[in-house]
Protein backbone atom coordinates (compact mmCIF):
# COMPACT_ATOMS: atom_id res chain seq x y z
CA UNK A 1 0.00 0.00 0.00
CA UNK A 2 1.18 3.08 -0.91
CA UNK A 3 1.88 6.20 0.96
CA UNK A 4 2.35 10.05 0.44
CA UNK A 5 4.34 12.11 2.66
CA UNK A 6 5.60 16.14 2.59
CA UNK A 7 9.05 16.19 3.26
CA UNK A 8 9.09 19.80 2.73
CA UNK A 9 6.35 22.44 0.95
CA UNK A 10 7.95 21.52 -2.09
CA UNK A 11 9.26 17.90 -2.27
CA UNK A 12 6.59 14.78 -1.96
CA UNK A 13 8.08 11.33 -1.41
CA UNK A 14 5.99 8.10 -2.51
CA UNK A 15 6.91 5.64 0.16
CA UNK A 16 5.04 1.66 -0.25
CA UNK A 17 5.41 0.49 3.82
CA UNK A 18 8.43 1.85 5.06
CA UNK A 19 10.27 2.17 1.54
CA UNK A 20 10.72 5.28 -0.40
CA UNK A 21 9.81 4.98 -3.85
CA UNK A 22 10.03 8.17 -5.11
CA UNK A 23 10.27 11.79 -4.61
CA UNK A 24 8.89 14.49 -6.40
CA UNK A 25 9.68 18.40 -6.61
CA UNK A 26 7.11 20.75 -7.64
CA UNK A 27 9.07 23.87 -7.54
CA UNK A 28 11.79 22.39 -10.92
CA UNK A 29 9.41 19.37 -11.90
CA UNK A 30 11.88 16.64 -10.67
CA UNK A 31 10.45 13.24 -10.58
CA UNK A 32 12.75 10.61 -9.87
CA UNK A 33 12.67 6.76 -8.86
CA UNK A 34 14.73 6.20 -5.58
CA UNK A 35 16.75 2.75 -4.82
CA UNK A 36 17.59 2.20 -1.26
CA UNK A 37 19.72 -0.30 0.88
CA UNK A 38 18.76 -2.37 4.02
CA UNK A 39 19.31 0.62 5.73
CA UNK A 40 16.83 2.43 3.93
CA UNK A 41 19.86 4.86 2.89
CA UNK A 42 19.05 6.47 -1.08
CA UNK A 43 21.51 4.84 -3.18
CA UNK A 44 20.19 5.86 -6.35
CA UNK A 45 18.38 7.70 -7.79
CA UNK A 46 16.45 7.76 -11.97
CA UNK A 47 15.00 9.84 -13.76
CA UNK A 48 13.66 10.12 -17.03
CA UNK A 49 16.95 10.67 -19.58
CA UNK A 50 19.52 9.77 -16.40
CA UNK A 51 20.34 9.01 -12.87
CA UNK A 52 22.84 9.10 -10.05
CA UNK A 53 24.62 6.71 -7.36
CA UNK A 54 25.10 8.03 -4.13
CA UNK A 55 27.84 6.29 -1.35
CA UNK A 56 27.75 7.11 1.97
CA UNK A 57 30.53 7.14 4.54
CA UNK A 58 29.89 4.64 7.49
CA UNK A 59 28.71 7.42 9.19
CA UNK A 60 26.52 8.92 6.55
CA UNK A 61 28.80 11.43 4.94
CA UNK A 62 28.26 11.37 0.80
CA UNK A 63 31.32 13.11 -0.74
CA UNK A 64 29.47 13.30 -4.34
CA UNK A 65 26.92 15.63 -4.70
CA UNK A 66 23.59 14.86 -5.05
CA UNK A 67 20.41 16.47 -7.22
CA UNK A 68 19.16 18.12 -3.95
CA UNK A 69 17.53 14.89 -2.67
CA UNK A 70 15.70 15.25 0.05
CA UNK A 71 16.37 11.82 1.70
CA UNK A 72 19.79 10.29 2.21
CA UNK A 73 21.55 8.50 4.79
CA UNK A 74 19.27 6.16 6.25
CA UNK A 75 16.03 7.28 4.96
CA UNK A 76 16.59 10.67 7.27
CA UNK A 77 15.54 13.71 5.65
CA UNK A 78 18.41 15.72 4.56
CA UNK A 79 18.80 19.57 5.06
CA UNK A 80 20.14 20.94 1.85
CA UNK A 81 21.31 24.18 2.58
CA UNK A 82 23.81 22.57 5.32
CA UNK A 83 24.32 18.89 3.84
CA UNK A 84 22.93 17.75 8.06
CA UNK A 85 19.91 15.65 9.54
CA UNK A 86 17.87 16.81 11.40
CA UNK A 87 17.13 13.51 13.62
CA UNK A 88 13.84 13.27 15.55
CA UNK A 89 12.01 15.63 13.85
CA UNK A 90 14.11 18.21 14.88
CA UNK A 91 15.24 17.37 18.34
CA UNK A 92 18.85 17.62 17.17
CA UNK A 93 20.93 18.41 13.94
CA UNK A 94 23.53 15.42 12.93
CA UNK A 95 26.82 16.16 10.80
CA UNK A 96 27.96 13.55 9.09
CA UNK A 97 31.42 14.92 7.98
CA UNK A 98 32.24 15.63 11.51
CA UNK A 99 30.43 12.22 12.61
CA UNK A 100 28.71 13.85 16.04
CA UNK A 101 25.58 15.79 16.96
CA UNK A 102 26.06 19.74 17.32
CA UNK A 103 24.31 19.53 20.08
CA UNK A 104 24.45 17.76 23.73
CA UNK A 105 21.79 14.80 24.38
CA UNK A 106 19.84 15.27 27.95
CA UNK A 107 20.22 11.70 28.58
CA UNK A 108 23.54 11.60 28.43
CA UNK A 109 26.07 11.14 30.28
CA UNK A 110 24.37 8.92 32.93
CA UNK A 111 21.30 8.17 30.88
CA UNK A 112 20.76 5.74 27.94
CA UNK A 113 22.34 8.14 25.27
CA UNK A 114 25.64 7.01 26.95
CA UNK A 115 28.98 8.88 27.90
CA UNK A 116 29.37 11.06 24.37
CA UNK A 117 26.46 13.47 25.10
CA UNK A 118 27.14 13.97 21.06
CA UNK A 119 28.35 10.79 19.83
CA UNK A 120 26.15 9.11 17.40
CA UNK A 121 25.46 5.82 18.11
CA UNK A 122 27.44 4.66 20.67
CA UNK A 123 30.49 4.87 17.59
CA UNK A 124 28.67 1.43 15.92
CA UNK A 125 26.71 3.50 12.98
CA UNK A 126 27.12 0.06 10.88
CA UNK A 127 25.05 -1.67 13.18
CA UNK A 128 22.35 0.89 14.54
CA UNK A 129 20.22 3.86 13.61
CA UNK A 130 19.34 6.71 15.80
CA UNK A 131 16.12 8.04 14.29
CA UNK A 132 15.20 9.23 17.26
CA UNK A 133 18.39 11.59 17.81
CA UNK A 134 18.50 10.20 21.52
CA UNK A 135 19.67 6.71 21.55
CA UNK A 136 20.72 3.99 18.68
CA UNK A 137 17.58 1.96 18.31
CA UNK A 138 17.83 -1.31 19.76
CA UNK A 139 19.20 0.43 22.91
CA UNK A 140 15.65 2.75 22.82
CA UNK A 141 13.75 -0.88 22.47
CA UNK A 142 15.40 -2.45 25.49
CA UNK A 143 15.52 0.94 27.96
CA UNK A 144 11.22 1.08 26.75
CA UNK A 145 10.86 -2.25 27.11
CA UNK A 146 12.56 -1.79 31.00
CA UNK A 147 10.51 1.50 31.67
CA UNK A 148 7.39 -0.48 30.73
CA UNK A 149 7.84 -3.82 32.97
CA UNK A 150 8.30 -1.44 35.85
CA UNK A 151 5.11 0.95 34.76
CA UNK A 152 3.39 -2.48 34.53
CA UNK A 153 4.55 -3.79 38.18
CA UNK A 154 3.96 -0.05 39.33
CA UNK A 155 0.64 -0.61 37.73
CA UNK A 156 -0.27 -4.08 39.67
CA UNK A 157 0.29 -2.45 42.86
CA UNK A 158 -2.42 0.56 42.56
CA UNK A 159 -4.71 -2.08 41.48
CA UNK A 160 -4.37 -3.88 44.42
CA UNK A 161 -4.32 -0.49 46.30
CA UNK A 162 -7.58 0.33 44.80
CA UNK A 163 -9.11 -3.13 45.84
CA UNK A 164 -8.21 -2.06 49.57
CA UNK A 165 -9.89 1.06 49.23
CA UNK A 166 -13.08 -0.55 47.93
CA UNK A 167 -12.87 -3.30 50.80
CA UNK A 168 -12.52 -0.60 53.48
CA UNK A 169 -15.17 2.21 51.85
CA UNK A 170 -17.78 -0.80 51.83
CA UNK A 171 -16.84 -1.84 55.32
CA UNK A 172 -17.04 1.54 56.99
CA UNK A 173 -20.58 2.75 54.77
CA UNK A 174 -22.15 -0.58 56.38
CA UNK A 175 -20.57 0.69 59.83
CA UNK A 176 -22.09 3.97 59.25
CA UNK A 177 -25.35 2.74 58.24
CA UNK A 178 -25.39 1.39 61.87
CA UNK A 179 -24.04 3.81 63.59
CA UNK A 180 -24.06 6.99 61.85
CA UNK A 181 -21.58 9.13 64.63
CA UNK A 182 -19.73 12.24 63.17
CA UNK A 183 -16.38 9.68 64.20
CA UNK A 184 -17.57 6.90 61.33
CA UNK A 185 -18.40 9.89 58.71
CA UNK A 186 -15.20 10.81 58.92
CA UNK A 187 -14.09 7.44 58.57
CA UNK A 188 -15.96 6.87 55.62
CA UNK A 189 -15.22 10.27 53.83
CA UNK A 190 -11.03 9.82 54.60
CA UNK A 191 -11.71 6.29 52.33
CA UNK A 192 -13.06 8.02 49.66
CA UNK A 193 -10.35 10.26 49.51
CA UNK A 194 -7.92 7.78 49.52
CA UNK A 195 -9.81 5.62 47.17
CA UNK A 196 -10.87 8.93 44.64
CA UNK A 197 -5.91 9.74 44.74
CA UNK A 198 -5.38 5.44 44.10
CA UNK A 199 -7.84 5.77 41.13
CA UNK A 200 -6.55 8.89 39.48
CA UNK A 201 -2.99 7.07 40.49
CA UNK A 202 -4.33 4.00 38.09
CA UNK A 203 -5.57 6.05 35.57
CA UNK A 204 -1.85 8.25 35.02
CA UNK A 205 -0.33 4.82 35.65
CA UNK A 206 -2.30 3.51 32.53
CA UNK A 207 -1.92 6.49 30.57
CA UNK A 208 1.71 6.03 30.83
CA UNK A 209 1.96 2.09 29.55
CA UNK A 210 -0.01 3.05 26.91
CA UNK A 211 2.46 5.77 26.05
CA UNK A 212 5.34 3.51 26.48
CA UNK A 213 4.27 0.49 24.89
CA UNK A 214 3.90 2.84 22.01
CA UNK A 215 7.28 4.27 22.29
CA UNK A 216 8.72 0.49 22.42
CA UNK A 217 7.20 -0.36 19.02
CA UNK A 218 8.25 2.27 17.38
CA UNK A 219 12.05 1.76 18.85
CA UNK A 220 11.39 -1.99 17.34
CA UNK A 221 10.52 -1.01 13.95
CA UNK A 222 12.39 2.60 13.32
CA UNK A 223 11.59 2.06 9.36
CA UNK A 224 7.85 2.04 9.76
CA UNK A 225 5.99 5.07 9.12
CA UNK A 226 3.17 5.78 11.38
CA UNK A 227 0.67 4.63 9.18
CA UNK A 228 2.01 1.55 8.74
CA UNK A 229 3.52 1.38 12.41
CA UNK A 230 -0.74 1.57 13.37
CA UNK A 231 -1.78 -0.78 10.38
CA UNK A 232 0.60 -3.46 12.47
CA UNK A 233 -0.35 -2.43 15.91
CA UNK A 234 -4.02 -2.51 15.55
CA UNK A 235 -3.58 -5.91 13.68
CA UNK A 236 -1.60 -7.17 17.03
CA UNK A 237 -4.23 -8.51 19.68
CA UNK A 238 -2.20 -6.82 22.77
CA UNK A 239 -3.32 -3.56 22.11
CA UNK A 240 -7.07 -3.85 22.40
CA UNK A 241 -7.87 -0.48 21.67
CA UNK A 242 -9.45 1.37 18.56
CA UNK A 243 -7.39 3.63 16.15
CA UNK A 244 -8.75 7.01 17.07
CA UNK A 245 -7.10 5.76 20.75
CA UNK A 246 -3.89 5.01 19.06
CA UNK A 247 -3.95 8.21 17.13
CA UNK A 248 -4.49 10.17 20.47
CA UNK A 249 -1.35 8.43 21.86
CA UNK A 250 1.13 9.08 19.06
CA UNK A 251 -0.17 12.52 19.22
CA UNK A 252 1.19 12.97 22.90
CA UNK A 253 4.09 10.67 22.37
CA UNK A 254 4.62 13.44 19.62
CA UNK A 255 4.04 16.23 21.22
CA UNK A 256 6.04 15.51 24.67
Amino acid sequence: MASVEKATQDCTIVRVAKQPLAECRSSDSFVGLLAVDRAGSVIQHMQRSDGENCAYSVYGYAPLPRAHLALGFNGEQLEPSTDRYWLGQGYRKYDSRLMRFLSPDRISPLGAGGLNAYGYCTGDPVNYSDPSGRMRDWVAFLLYRKKLASIRSHLKMVERRLEVENEKYYKRLERFDKESTKQNHKRVSKTIDKHNQAQKELADVQEQEKRYKYKKARARYPGHTEDALHKKLLEKRGWNIGAAELQRIATAVRSY
